[in-house]
C-alpha cells in the first residue's frame, strides 16, 4: 500500500511541474470514426495524454468487403464511448510548430456491421466485440498563438480484436489486423 501511495505521490509531483493542455481531434482509424477530448501533461520533449472518445456510426461506408475495417458500429449508446492513451516525443521545435512521434492507443467495445438493409434503413450486426488498436506515426502541432494549436497525426500499426459472444465460421476470436490512423484537431495549452 505504501508503494502505491508513493508511485500516486511522485506522479501528482512531477504533474505540478509539467505544461497541462488539452486537446480535441477528429480522428479516422481502421474501425471507424471517432471524436476524442484528451488531457496531455508535458515534461520537456515527451508528453503524455488521455481521455474518452467518442465512435460515429456511418451507414455510408457498406458494403465495403472487410470484416473489421470501418465496420464498427455503436448499438447501444455506451458503445459510442471508448478510452484512448498515448505518448508523444518532440523531434523537431520551432517557433511555430513542433514535429513529434508519437504511440496512440484507442480501445473500443462495440458491435460489428455487417449488412445495412435499405429498405428497413436498419443494420444488421455482431458482436459485441472488442478493439485495441495501436497507432505509431508523425505529427504536427502549429501553434496559431501561445496557447492556441492545431494539432496532425499520420500512424500505422495493430488492431486486435477480441469477442466474447460466440465465434462464428466467417469471424474467430483473437484477430488482428494492420491499421492507420489520420487525426486533425485543436488544442488549447495552458501557458504559466
Amino acid at each position: 500500500m505504501n508503494k502505491f501511495i508513493f508511485i500516486i505521490a511522485v506522479f501528482l509531483g512531477s504533474c505540478a511541474n509539467a505544461q497541462l493542455s488539452i486537446e480535441s481531434s477528429f480522428n479516422s482509424t481502421h474501425i471507424g470514426r471517432n471524436q476524442n477530448l484528451l488531457v496531455k501533461y508535458q515534461w520537456g520533449r515527451i508528453s503524455a495524454n488521455a481521455g474518452a472518445k467518442y465512435s460515429f456510426n456511418n451507414h455510408n461506408a457498406f458494403p465495403n468487403g472487410f470484416i473489421y475495417k470501418k465496420s464498427f458500429w455503436a448499438s447501444t449508446g455506451g458503445e459510442h464511448a471508448g478510452f484512448e492513451t498515448g505518448l508523444q516525443i518532440k523531434i523537431l521545435r520551432k517557433e511555430n510548430f513542433d514535429l513529434f512521434g508519437f504511440y496512440q492507443l484507442q480501445l473500443t467495445k462495440s458491435h460489428i456491421a455487417i449488412e445495412w438493409d435499405h429498405s428497413n434503413e436498419k443494420m444488421t450486426v455482431m458482436g459485441p466485440w472488442w478493439a485495441l488498436e495501436n497507432n505509431f506515426g508523425l505529427g504536427l502541432n502549429i501553434y496559431f498563438t501561445k496557447s492556441l494549436y492545431l494539432t496532425q497525426k499520420l500512424g500505422l500499426g495493430m488492431a486486435f480484436y477480441r469477442t466474447y459472444s460466440q465465434p462464428n465460421l466467417l469471424v474467430v476470436d483473437h484477430n488482428w489486423e494492420f491499421c492507420e490512423m489520420l487525426s486533425l484537431g485543436l488544442g488549447w495549452r495552458f501557458v504559466k
